[in-house]
């Protein structure tokens, strides 16, 4: 062997050895690239006293509502506390409100049983987004907040976005309601995509 067919062979090892050491490393990060920790999302965090709450001990699924007013009214989770507390509740029966401008506001406290489902309250998280989705189509921005919100409880509380049970509309649960009115309704697959792209379980 010549010394420059020496020199050549020693160059593509040498390209080789670092490509043994890259590769992995470049494969471990494309295979955990959408797998990172999802944040949880900025939101407000109102001033709201409850009566007694209790604790959830299980949470298999996560339930989307509208507010549903016939004025379309844009409430806020303070507006929503108060109306509920005046119908003798414990206090705002949803754990998050997204407004219109996309801004989510906590409710109830995040691991108490909520009062947002009937008789699904022991076991889900409940959504409302601010609007009557019967008439108007929720906006760009609540969608976006409620897709990371959604993904981040699914991560939060290992749900698994393919299934079935995991992301529901309020009427999917009770007979009689069509909360959260037809508009919104017909988004929550584009909710369920997003969490598949974004969750892993």
């Amino acid at each position: 062997m010549n010394r420059r067919t020496f020199l050549q062979f020693s160059t593509l090892a040498s390209f080789a050895a670092i490509g043994y050491f890259l590769n992995p490393l470049k494969l471990f990060e494309l295979q955990n690239a959408d797998a990172r920790k999802i944040s949880e999302p900025e939101m407000e965090l109102p001033d709201l006293q409850f009566a007694e709450l209790e604790l959830r001990t299980q949470t298999d699924s996560i339930v989307i509502h509208h507010s549903g007013t016939e004025n379309r009214k844009d409430l806020s989770a303070a507006e929503v506390h108060k109306y509920h507390r005046n119908l003798g509740w414990a206090g705002i029966g949803y754990h998050f409100v997204i407004r219109q401008d996309g801004t989510i506001e906590r409710g109830r406290y995040i691991d108490t049983v909520g009062a947002h489902c009937y008789e699904h309250n022991g076991n889900t998280v409940g959504i409302c987004l601010s609007g009557n989705f019967n008439y108007d189509q929720p906006t760009r921005k609540q969608l976006n907040s409620a897709k990371k919100l959604t993904a981040w409880l699914c991560q939060k509380y290992h749900l698994d976005p393919h299934s079935d049970s995991t992301l529901l509309g309020h009427r999917d649960l009770i007979l009689g309601t069509n909360c959260p009115g037809m508009n919104l309704y017909e988004d929550l697959d584009e909710l369920r995509d997003f969490c598949i792209r974004k969750v892993r379980v």
